[in-house]
């Protein structure tokens, strides 16, 4: 007998389009749904004209979140092929950037995972693109105003770097860049700040010998699968990938799969 699997995911969709702007919907279809996710958290999402409910019917995935951001228009989603028991959106008021925020849902389903783990919480986040002291001071309002939960996965683009995913010669390349662009240096007090409150950054778990790796134009790791809080014993995080976008979108969707532990 097979092994129940949960599967989750992230992505950035840039606006609903591609690398050079153009509508990529139909294409943001046929990318996710051979993955068959039980849940995706999406960034960058521009609530208009049915594109979400396009995406949400395409994948197969009939429940839908979407939270403000910066505009009542524009924010992040949450789609699910599960109902939710609850949903919340915590907007940072932090008012020296752009606003920023946070979609948290929990899941009322029979699937085994969810049993297992019944106050399971998800998270779709997206914090500044410019400044790390800006995306610090998102992320605190925002946990100030969050309920955690006994387990919890926070999903998404951070625009943070962790220095420890790049050799020396690399992560001085990023700063050369970005020097070069008058652009902020590379800094990783977002994702201190995260190991810092427990969270356990779950593809690096599973990759711990990796590095150099991006997963997003500008040649850097920014969109993570955060996890606080133990699974049931049940359960076990079978593997965690970043998955190529094609250019379909500016990131590269991570992948993360949950694996019923056999008796």
């Amino acid at each position: 007998m097979p092994r129940s699997t949960f599967r989750v995911a992230t992505l950035n969709i840039h606006m609903w389009g591609d690398v050079k702007n153009k509508d990529n919907v139909e294409r943001l279809i046929e990318f996710i749904r051979p993955f068959d996710l039980d849940l995706i958290a999406i960034q960058e999402v521009m609530n208009i004209k049915n594109k979400l409910k396009t995406l949400a019917d395409g994948i197969g995935m009939p429940y839908v979140a979407f939270g403000e951001g910066c505009s009542d228009r524009f924010g992040n989603a949450i789609i699910s092929k599960h109902p939710f028991a609850e949903e919340t959106n915590q907007i940072s008021t932090f008012k020296e950037a752009e606003e920023r925020a946070m979609l948290s849902v929990k899941l009322d389903s029979k699937h085994p995972f969810i049993q297992d783990n019944k106050d399971v919480q998800f998270h779709s986040i997206h914090l500044d693109h410019s400044r790390e002291e800006y995306r610090m001071a998102q992320l605190i309002d925002i946990f100030s105003q969050t309920t955690p939960s006994s387990k919890d996965f926070i999903m998404g683009d951070f625009n943070a770097l962790d220095e420890t995913d790049y050799s020396e010669d690399y992560f001085n390349q990023i700063a050369a860049v970005r020097r070069k662009g008058h652009w902020e240096s590379p800094k990783s007090e977002v994702t201190s700040f995260m190991k810092n409150e427990k969270y356990i950054d779950v593809w690096r778990t599973l990759n711990p010998d990796s590095l150099d790796i991006s997963t997003c134009r500008f040649n850097t790791r920014i969109d993570y699968i955060w996890q606080r809080g133990h699974l049931s014993k049940k359960w076990r995080i079978s593997n965690c990938n970043i998955i190529p976008s094609k250019k379909i979108t500016d990131h590269e969707l991570v992948l993360c799969v949950f694996e019923q532990v056999q008796s």
